[in-house]
C-alpha cells in the first residue's frame, strides 16, 4: 500500500491511498474520503467521475464518506431513537487531524481527530491489503451540557 500527500484542485491538502483494490483520496481538513475508486472495475464510489479542472473545484467535500454532520433538534417527546424538527445541520468539513497511523504490508489505517468545544471524534479507515472490504469506525465523546 502507498500512501502520498497532494493538493486537491482547491489547493486543499489531500492524503492518497492505494491498495491492491482501491485508490482512495481523503481531504485532510475534513477528515474524509472524497474519492474512492475500485481499481479492478474502474467503478468510482465516491466523487464525481473524470474530472474537468472545473468540475473538480466544484466536487462538495460534504458528500464524502466519513464526513461528521451534526444535527440540532427541536425538542419532542420522542426518544433519541426518532430524528424528527432538525433545524440546522452542519457538515464538519474543517479542522481535522488526518494522519496514517499504520500502513503495512497487512492493513493501512487513517485516523482522522475532531476537537470541538462540544465534542471529540475519532474516525478510523481501515483499508486490509487484498481485500475489497474495508472498515469505517467512529468515536465520539460528547462534552455538550444538558439544555
Amino acid at each position: 500500500m502507498v500512501v502520498r500527500d497532494g493538493l486537491s484542485p482547491d489547493a486543499s491538502r489531500t492524503l492518497r491511498l492505494r491498495t491492491d483494490r482501491w485508490d482512495v483520496e481523503f481531504l485532510e481538513s475534513a477528515g474524509a474520503i472524497t474519492s474512492l475508486v475500485d481499481r479492478g472495475t474502474g467503478t468510482r464510489h465516491v466523487g464525481r467521475g473524470s474530472l474537468s479542472p472545473e468540475t473538480a473545484r466544484q466536487t462538495r467535500p460534504d458528500l464524502g464518506l466519513g464526513v461528521l454532520v451534526r444535527t440540532h433538534e427541536l425538542p419532542h417527546p420522542m426518544t433519541s431513537w426518532v430524528e424528527d424538527y432538525t433545524w440546522l445541520e452542519e457538515s464538519i468539513l474543517a479542522g481535522a487531524e488526518l494522519r496514517v497511523v499504520e500502513n503495512g504490508p497487512v492493513r493501512t489505517v487513517v485516523r482522522a481527530d475532531h476537537r470541538r468545544d462540544d465534542f471529540d471524534a475519532t474516525v478510523f479507515f481501515t483499508f486490509t491489503h487484498h481485500s475489497p472490504h474495508f472498515d469505517i469506525e467512529f468515536e465520539v465523546t460528547w462534552k455538550a451540557e444538558e439544555p
